[in-house]
């Protein structure tokens, strides 16, 4: 406490001081963690903390850690410290890898699982497959009795909402079924796949895995649906091309 020259008590006003070699250690180790753990895998949270660092000895230290009486001053130098923290951590936020992805099982009867239990059709069977492996990925089992191509397309938008990664697509035969040409339903199945790239869904064609389950005689009496054993085989050949 200080006297003007009336005698009056005068309060003293102090800023807070900041450690600046105690706060560097900390935005070096956050970079280093970082860096270590290999868990940020886009240049601005880099960026960010590199330029943070490469400030110390100008702007940002004179202007964060040379704080003097001023109290304006101080609440500047702090909301910008409030500025690079909330970067940070937005940036951390939008560019962390996403531990989960979308796969959607497309088609008719045959993806649905005709015939076996729910657990038994193969959707259901390749997404305990890739968990067994460490690998979060749900599969949505969008398998339709007696759908065609043209049937396919009418549902396409709902079946395969936003956020899906990839599609297993088993379908046109029911086309050939009631009526269509093999030429019509390879149209069908071209447009589906045209649509599906065009949101940048990649799409896996399970018809040559489920030819081969048929072949093998994986078949139920009717001799066009799976039985549990080929919808097993039909997930397990489909596992290696899920990445």
């Amino acid at each position: 406490m200080n006297a003007d020259h009336a005698g009056a008590p005068r309060l003293s006003v102090r800023s807070p001081r900041v450690d600046r070699h105690v706060t560097l250690s900390i935005f070096q180790g956050i970079l280093w963690i970082n860096e270590a753990a290999d868990s940020v895998v886009c240049c601005p949270v880099h960026q960010v903390l590199l330029e943070i660092l490469s400030l110390r000895s100008s702007d940002f230290e004179r202007d964060f850690f040379g704080m003097g009486e001023d109290v304006n001053r101080y609440i500047q130098c702090g909301m910008k410290a409030v500025f690079w923290a909330l970067a940070f951590f937005v940036t951390q936020a939008v560019c962390a890898p996403s531990s989960h992805a979308q796969i959607v099982a497309l088609g008719a009867s045959s993806v649905q699982g005709y015939g076996v239990s729910s657990g038994e059709a193969f959707p259901s069977q390749l997404e305990a497959m890739l968990r067994a492996k460490g690998k979060n990925y749900s599969v949505s089992n969008q398998g339709v009795y007696g759908d065609t191509t043209s049937g396919v397309l009418s549902r396409l938008d709902s079946a395969v909402p936003q956020g899906t990664r990839i599609v297993i697509l088993l379908i046109g035969g029911n086309d050939v079924r009631r009526g269509g040409t093999t030429e019509q339903a390879r149209a069908g199945v071209n447009e589906i796949v045209a649509r599906l790239k065009a949101r940048n869904i990649r799409v896996i064609s399970a018809n040559p895995y489920y030819r081969a389950a048929r072949g093998k005689g994986m078949v139920l009496p009717d001799g066009i649906h799976l039985t549990a054993a080929g919808q097993h085989y039909l997930a397990s050949q489909l596992l290696p091309l899920i990445n």
